[in-house]
């Protein structure tokens, strides 16, 4: 069994501008940050719940905080990158699909869509080797928003992530 501390950010987030950044590419980069807040953020946490759920990943914590994403992900296997493709990729793909179906019904661009190009494309892992590192990356996960000062969840986002793991619990 491997243990790993994930982080995947939104493409072109702060988080992604600064890798960028690091690398010097040629071409243009989004002038402001993308950051998800209230209404999208509770609908790409609900996404991000199912497509776990779907790929039956077993998670010890999850926390999503507003253009990055950290969860602590048990595993068979200690290549997980084709596990995070798939939970990235799905995700990306669903959030896109019914944004525009959305934006075409309601005539709003209300929420945002980039074709495709919700994720950047890398992640961060970290293995967890003890026990006690796994209380301490489950602590940071769990407080990350703090951290950041960012609001408390939604009600409706809580709800939704402690329903998945009580779910895995069963």
């Amino acid at each position: 069994m491997v243990i790993s501390h994930v982080v995947f950010t939104v493409k072109n987030s702060r988080y992604d501008w600064q890798k960028i950044k690091r690398k010097k590419p040629v071409g243009l980069i989004a002038p402001t940050f993308p950051f998800f807040e209230k209404e999208e953020e509770e609908f790409l946490i609900k996404i991000l719940c199912d497509i776990a759920i779907e790929l039956e990943l077993k998670i010890a914590a999850f926390n999503f905080c507003g253009d990055h994403v950290h969860a602590v992900l048990i595993t068979d296997k200690s290549d997980i990158s084709k596990m995070m493709g798939l939970w990235k990729g799905k995700s990306a793909y669903l959030y896109n699909h019914q944004i525009q179906t959305f934006n075409k019904i309601s005539q709003s661009n209300n929420l945002k869509s980039d074709n495709q190009n919700l994720w950047a494309k890398s992640f961060y892992q970290k293995m967890i080797k003890s026990e006690r590192e796994l209380e301490n990356v489950i602590h940071y996960v769990n407080n990350n928003r703090i951290k950041h000062g960012l609001a408390p969840l939604t009600s409706f986002s809580s709800k939704m992530i402690s329903a998945f793991f009580i779910s895995k619990k069963e």
